[in-house]
């Protein structure tokens, strides 16, 4: 019986004509191509608001003890220093990818990593180096012996305090709002790939989801040795999974239609001629 010239044979394992019809009307698009610009964008404003805010820390550092202030909060450098660290760090990894395309992966798990420590500190910059009203008490203890006891005594406060208080205020609150802004802009350029990666659909494609093309072998075996020590058995289990990579030789081949089978018995001259006259 001939075989028809329609199309190929539609239970055919090895038929991949729709897989490939499928892959060429829904192209495969890397999550990089979407949303180049706007993530450029974010990139450079996070670095140099990032590099920005960080000498600005440092120099309220400076400018806080040198100035006539008496008193600051509790932890005032430690939280300076933590958060200059964090943006210089943010400085560091961010500005290469201004450059580089790098992994989306990669882009994706430094984003969560730099908003949330960001954020943090942040809010710890605000805590601990707020300047207080306090910052420009001053005075000593003043022994009574009389009393036993030490009088704290107030002086004046310095000239010009007031005002370095003002400023160090406006230094950082301007800093924790910009840190802040930095914190947002990170989540905002993070949610920007992760609608990218959304875009590429991937969990779609056929090759995702065909692990009939992954064969494998799994091992489970049981061991009682004996244990020299206690002399009792002790039982072990083992378990293995193996992926074996499919060649061309596993793949099956298509099934042909059988010839009749012919005798193999010699047939003589006159027997055939009749054969033939009875057809």
């Amino acid at each position: 019986m001939a075989l028809t010239e329609e199309g190929p044979y539609r239970d055919d394992p090895n038929d991949r004509s729709e897989v490939s019809i499928e892959s060429e009307d829904h192209p495969y698009v890397p999550p990089n191509t979407y949303f180049k610009l706007p993530l450029k964008v974010l990139t450079i404003a996070i670095s140099v608001l990032s590099v920005a805010t960080c000498g600005l820390l440092i120099a309220s550092y400076i400018y806080a003890r040198l100035s006539p202030i008496e008193s600051f909060g509790w932890r005032f450098g430690q939280s300076i220093v933590d958060l200059s660290i964090c943006l210089g760090v943010n400085f560091l990894i961010t500005t290469p990818a201004i450059f580089l395309q790098l992994p989306i992966v990669l882009s994706m798990a430094m984003d969560i990593a730099m908003s949330i420590v960001i954020l943090v500190f942040s809010s710890k910059l605000l805590r601990y180096a707020w300047p207080g009203n306090r910052s420009c008490h001053r005075g000593h203890y003043v022994y009574d012996p009389i009393k036993h006891r030490g009088d704290w005594q107030k002086l004046p406060p310095r000239s010009g305090c007031d005002r370095a208080v003002f400023n160090l205020r406006f230094m950082m609150g301007f800093a924790f709002g910009v840190s802040i802004l930095i914190g947002i802009l990170i989540l905002v350029s993070l949610l920007l790939r992760l609608v990218a990666v959304a875009r590429t659909r991937f969990w779609e494609k056929i090759s995702f989801w065909e692990m009939n093309r992954l064969p494998g072998q799994i091992a489970l075996s049981t061991q009682t040795p004996i244990s020299k020590v206690t002399w009792r058995p002790s039982y072990k289990l083992q378990f293995s999974v193996a992926l074996l990579k499919q060649g061309p030789e596993d793949v099956e081949a298509p099934m042909a239609v059988d010839a009749p089978a012919q005798s193999k018995t010699p047939v003589a001259a006159g027997e055939g001629t009749e054969a033939a006259n009875l057809i």
